[in-house]
Formats: structure tokens, sequence, C-alpha cells
């Protein structure tokens, strides 16, 4: 097993956890239809307690992997030295760990699809706390009323914004494995070749479906971020005072844009600054045309490869 990175929020591979959680985010807006948001007072330590449960896993899986190499490193100077009787002792203390690490990974797994599911509830409650400030600021009467809006609507953008940049960064496509005809394949054979590149497709299409959902759900983020830069400004040349928001060289000036994050806002473990919204949006963008384009090439390769099964073209 590699050597794990710290982060925040991760899955590991071939995550089971991962995928129940994934669907899950894909399906919430269709489930928030049904359900009525549930307070941020209760998401809110409900996150915080599924951020805790999370890194508890993630510590215990780096720990374990650290005495896992360590056995694996004595096994190896007992086989070198010739000594039997102390390399079954290491390798039986290999085999041990290494079925507490496959433990420890799926525990890490089902943490980390409970705290994006957790991370997603906040956000969407989050996000209509913003929208209802909004309205409310809108319809303020008194200056006090107006001083109140910006003030709470202030802090609950920044903490949208904060969430936001906690989830992990959208990847590219990763390679693909070839699947070719060779001169022994049968008509079976080949046909066989072109379902398993159909069902490609079809996850690729799956993929693209998802893609398109969480672009709209940033777009719309990018939309309410500008909708409160527009709304603080406003009450700024009514002559509200308020204090200089945003984080430090940000690309836009105060109150902040939907560019901007505040400071510590890094979930992965790295150095560099969390995506911006719109960042964020290109990238997926980009992945769209990628999967548009992979989606056709599999598609005809399969095509080609049913006529070759059938004899309608040369191989």
């Amino acid at each position: 097993m590699g050597r794990l990175q710290s982060r925040n929020l991760g899955l590991a591979p071939s995550s089971t956890g991962g995928f129940l959680a994934a669907l899950v985010l894909i399906f919430s807006p269709l489930l928030s239809l049904a359900q009525e948001t549930p307070d941020i007072a209760v998401l809110e330590p409900e996150y915080r307690q599924a951020n805790l449960e999370y890194q508890a896993a993630f510590n215990a899986l780096v720990a374990m992997e650290g005495r896992f190499n360590q056995a694996l490193e004595d096994l190896d100077v007992a086989r070198a030295a010739g000594d039997e009787a102390r390399s079954e002792r290491a390798l039986s203390l290999v085999m041990q760990l290494s079925g507490e690490q496959r433990e420890l990974t799926l525990r890490l797994n089902e943490k980390a699809g409970a705290l994006q599911v957790a991370r997603s509830q906040l956000i969407r409650a989050q996000r209509q706390r913003v929208d209802e400030l909004i309205a409310e600021g809108d319809s303020a009467q008194t200056r006090e009323e107006r001083e109140a809006s910006v003030a709470l609507l202030e802090d609950a953008n920044l903490r949208l914004l904060e969430l936001l940049g906690e989830e992990e960064p959208e990847t590219a496509l990763e390679a693909m494995r070839d699947i070719t005809i060779s001169r022994t394949d049968s008509p079976g054979d080949i046909l066989r070749k072109a379902a398993t590149l159909e069902l490609r497709a079809d996850q690729h299409e799956a993929r693209l479906q998802a893609n398109d959902r969480r672009l709209e759900e940033l777009q719309q983020d990018l939309r309410r971020s500008r909708r409160v830069s527009d709304f603080l400004s406003d009450m700024e040349r009514f002559g509200d005072n308020r204090l200089p928001v945003g984080s430090p060289g940000a690309q836009t000036t105060p109150p902040p844009g939907p560019g901007e994050l505040p400071p510590g806002a890094d979930s992965l473990g790295v150095t560099t600054r969390p995506m911006t919204l719109e960042e964020r949006i290109r990238s997926l963008e980009i992945l769209r045309v990628e999967l548009e384009e992979r989606i056709q090439l599999i598609r005809d390769k399969a095509a080609r490869f049913r006529e070759l099964a059938r004899g309608e073209v040369a191989a």
C-alpha cells in the first residue's frame, strides 16, 4: 500500500462507501424537493462530528500502514538471513496486519462517505440561508434591519464559500485500457469486446450526467455569490458601515465575490489555494468536452467491432 497523503476528505480506491455517497450526492437535488431543509444549528455539529470521525479513521490507517510496512521489512530481513523461524513469525504478523489494514480501509471509506453526505446537506441548508438573508435585506425597512442583514449575510456567504472550497476538486479523465482484436478472436469474442466497449460508454454517459448536474449547481452558486456581492455593494452605497471581508490577495475586492475563499479553506493537505468557483466551473466544462469525445470514440469503436464480427468490413 502506498504512502497515504494527509487530507481532510477523500475516498480510498474502490470505495463502496464512496460510491454510495456519490449516488446520494447525485440524487440529493431530487430528494431535497420532498424534504424540509434541516436546521443549520443541527447540521453544523453533525458535520464537525463526521469530520472528526473521518480524521480518526484516516489517522488509524496511517498508523497501521506504518506497522504493516515495518513488518514487511522485518520479513525481508529474516528471509535474507535465512532464519526460518523468524520468517514464519514475521509472515504471520504481516498476514494479521494485512487483514486489519483492509478493515481500517473499509472504515475510512464509510467515514469519508458519511462526511460527504454531511457536507452536502450543510451546503444545501447554507445556500437556502443565504437566499433567505438576501430576501430579508431587500425588504428591510430600517437602517438597523439592514445592518443586521449585512452582518448575517456576510457570515453565511463566507461559510458557504468555505464549505464549497473544502470539496475535492474535479479530476480529469483517467487513462483508459485499450481493447483490441487479435487474429485468434472468433466473431463471438469480438462481439463480447464490443459489448464491453458499449458498457464503458454507458458508464461515461452516467458520469457525464453527474458532471452536468454538478456544473449546474456551481453555476447557481456563482450567480448566488454575485447577488450577495451586488447586495452588499448596494448597502455600502446607501451608507451602511461595514468592515471589508475576504481573503488577502483575492481577485475580487470586498464584499467577497464568487472567486474568493476565506484563509485556511484547504481540505486536501496541500499548499496551493482552493479552486475558485470560476475555476471549478471551467474544469467541469473541459471535463464535459473530454467525456463527450471519449464516448463518441468508444461507441464508434464498438460499432466497428460489430461490423467486423458480422464480416461486413475487413479487419
